[in-house]
């Protein structure tokens, strides 16, 4: 019943994902399909510069 989308996780000082929350499952949604379309060659991702 926790609101939040992010949460700190249990050991660290990091964030993670509430993945109780159903905005969080769409987040992750997203991400998945932005991913295979990469994978795909549908999209071109930007190139990191490092």
């Amino acid at each position: 019943m926790d609101p939040a989308i992010l949460v700190h996780q249990r050991v660290g000082g990091r964030w993670t994902l509430n993945l109780g929350n159903p905005i969080a499952w769409g987040i992750v949604a997203v991400i998945a399909v932005v991913a295979l379309l990469s994978v795909l060659g549908v999209i071109d991702l930007p190139e990191s510069t490092m």
